[in-house]
């Protein structure tokens, strides 16, 4: 899989910087930290990878938000020992303006509550587990980057990264080189563009470029 470090370098051959440490534009301070922000919005443009937790989250009684644990900022899925439907917010008070109120033994349907959080309804009479999808930060640990970092995007989507951390990287040389610089931010975006095509058949969390699309309760969605 490849690092921070693999597409650092591919960097600097679009900046036509000497691989290494660099000479105008430091990889420690600058090129790195760039390459990370490509991931997030990568992440938020495309909605993958979607991660799949290896451990249980418990839903405590009693309880109607919770708080996601970091790397996990926003909630795709929730599997239980029964299917648990995404719905939101509105849509509940919608079909029952009194849900607030309604106690069981299990989760019935959960919903997306801001970044961090999730909703679930009826509140729990006791603890349930679930496994949690999620859309997690590109990177767990705070800068300074070692470049050692793996990417989790496929290789075919790698070298865009490259292109938005080059297009960033030229703000400080201003002028004409930091316009003609954003070609390679247009790339970026057609890039994941395909991929959030692809990605649109797993969920319906998406941002564009444009607006933000709204979480459904289903997949299903006319064009």
């Amino acid at each position: 899989m490849a690092t921070l470090a693999d597409i650092a370098l591919l960097t600097q051959d679009r900046l036509e910087e000497d691989r290494g440490v660099g000479v105008f534009w430091s990889s420690k301070n600058e090129i790195l930290p760039l390459l990370v922000e490509a991931e997030s919005e990568a992440i938020l443009i495309t909605g993958l990878p979607q991660v799949r937790a290896g451990t249980l989250f418990t839903l405590t009684a009693n309880t109607r938000l919770f708080s996601l644990v970091s790397p996990a900022f926003v909630v795709t899925r929730m599997d239980g020992a029964t299917t648990i439907e995404k719905t939101s917010f509105w849509a509940l008070d919608v079909d029952k303006h009194t849900w607030e109120a309604d106690t069981g033994p299990l989760p019935l349907k959960w919903f997306p509550f801001g970044t961090g959080q999730f909703g679930i309804y009826p509140q729990l009479t006791a603890p349930v587990q679930v496994f949690l999808t999620t859309l997690n930060f590109p990177v767990s640990v705070s800068r300074p980057y070692t470049g050692t970092e793996t990417v989790p995007f496929s290789t075919g989507f790698q070298e865009s990264l490259a292109s938005y951390a080059a297009a960033m990287a030229r703000l400080k040389e201003g002028s004409s080189d930091f316009v003609n610089g954003l070609v390679q931010y247009e790339r970026f975006l057609s890039k994941m563009g395909e991929l959030s095509k692809w990605g649109d058949r797993v969920s319906k969390l998406r941002f564009t470029r444009a607006m933000g699309h709204p979480a459904q309760a289903t997949d299903t969605q006319v064009r």
